[in-house]
């Protein structure tokens, strides 16, 4: 370091001026002397100020990655689960790194505990906590397996899928799950109900949020009850699974009386998973503008399942592109735009469904249309439609309720200046004459 000078003040009597003067130059000494001090020093970190300092960085830089990413929980690399060279009831895993919460986490190759095996069957999977160490989660013990669930301070590697008999685990019963979960506003979940619950901690009265599921297998029922504006997004490979005989892998509606609005599903694939019973993969009632984009269901020929593979009831709006459904029913669709006829087996429940106002590109209340359809066996009366044949309406939720229908049974309809209470303007044609008659009927929209 270059010495301090400091520069002196003078004074005109030199009374004082040798005193300053020399407390200046004793300063200026003192000071150079503690730069002397200074370069003597060794400042030179040591490894282990070298190895924490290096840590904090990489932690940081994890975190940023993390946070640009969108994810709280990934693996970087490794954590690869396998049966041991000679199979037990343990798994090895091969050393890696994974991102858990944000937190950079690496560990060494090691072996899994003993895994017991169960008296029905269970899904177990090899998790990577944040401190660096393994640990088996078990699933419940049934024929009607789930996985188990995993905190938001662990990382799912593989699901080990075990049975009463087991008695070593090998590479055909172990599956990876390392890209398995889902995110929503930015957070990791490791199934999709813990990311719908996620919304419901909101406080606004309406939910708004889009799901991401990624890649994986998911047993597990996805219901949505008084839930709005909702979107999910499954990756390609994401499938769900029904979980038991009694429940879908989709079941959306309302039991508050209002119904959902804009629920969007883009693609998945929904199966079976072997249950019996008479219960659709897909069950959608009481939503409007509802949009499925490239669904897949399969129920019947890949299980011993006995219900529909989708079913939607009430639902207003209705947009269905793309996919595969194997089988199919609706009623009370109010202006679907639908790819495939209605199934005409199976239970069909049209209920009612609450007025809605009037909106472009909808038959107006009252408005009548010719349909010549009653010759197909395959093709059903349309929701909120009634034959114009003179019957009294009987349908609490119609504002015709108690009314009867235009009689409009071999007539034609011609226009008028007036409505007269009671009265129909028609004209009637018969056979041969001008304007010969084409066996067609009418339907009035009631509501």
């Amino acid at each position: 370091m270059p010495d301090l000078s400091l520069r002196q003040i003078e004074f005109h009597s030199n009374l004082v001026s040798k005193p300053v003067r020399d407390n200046f130059t004793d300063t200026e000494n003192a000071i150079n002397g503690i730069y002397d001090q200074i370069d003597a020093l060794s400042i030179t970190p040591g490894v282990s100020e070298v190895s924490n300092a290096r840590d904090y960085h990489t932690v940081l830089r994890d975190r940023l990655r993390s946070d640009s990413l969108g994810r709280g929980n990934i693996l970087v690399s490794g954590g690869l689960v396998t049966a041991q060279g000679s199979p037990n009831m343990t798994v090895a895993v091969s050393a890696g790194e994974a991102i858990i919460g944000g937190i950079a986490c690496k560990w060494s190759g090691q072996n899994s505990g003993t895994i017991t095996a169960p008296t029905t069957g269970r899904y177990d999977v090899v998790v990577i906590n944040s401190d660096n160490t393994i640990s088996i989660l078990n699933g419940n013990d049934s024929a009607d397996k789930v996985l188990p669930d995993v905190s938001s301070t662990q990382k799912a590697l593989a699901v080990i899928t075990l049975a009463s008999g087991t008695t070593s685990i090998t590479n055909s019963l172990i599956r990876d799950c390392s890209s398995q979960g889902c995110y929503t506003g930015g957070a990791y979940y490791w199934k999709i109900m813990d990311a719908v619950n996620s919304l419901n901690d909101r406080t606004n009265a309406e939910e708004l949020g889009d799901i991401y599921i990624s890649k994986g297998k998911y047993y597990e029922k996805i219901t949505l009850l008084n839930q709005s504006r909702i979107s999910f997004y499954f990756e390609n490979g994401a499938q769900v699974y029904r979980k038991d005989a009694s429940s879908q892998c989709i079941n959306f509606g309302q039991n508050n009386g209002t119904p959902l609005t804009r629920i969007s599903i883009y693609g998945g694939e929904f199966y079976g998973n072997s249950k019996t019973g008479a219960i659709e993969n897909i069950k959608i009632n009481d939503v409007d503008y509802l949009i499925l984009r490239d669904v897949w269901s399969d129920g019947n020929s890949s299980s011993s399942a006995t219900g529909k593979d989708m079913k939607l009831t009430n639902c207003y709006m209705v947009d269905i592109s793309g996919g595969q459904i194997l089988s199919r029913e609706w009623s009370g669709l109010i202006a679907p735009a639908l790819a495939f006829p209605a199934s005409s087996s199976g239970i069909v429940s049209r209920g009612t469904k609450a007025s809605y106002s009037d909106n472009p590109g909808v038959i107006p209340l009252g408005g009548i249309i010719p349909w010549h359809a009653t010759a197909y066996s395959t093709v059903v009366q349309p929701y909120g439609f009634a034959i114009c044949d003179g019957s009294t309406i009987s349908d609490a939720g119609s504002p015709f309720n108690g009314q009867a229908t235009p009689n409009l049974t071999n007539k034609g309809i011609a226009g008028t200046t007036s409505i007269t209470s009671g009265a129909n303007a028609t004209m009637v044609y018969t056979a041969g004459a001008v304007g010969d008659f084409i066996n067609m009927r009418y339907l009035m929209r009631i509501k």
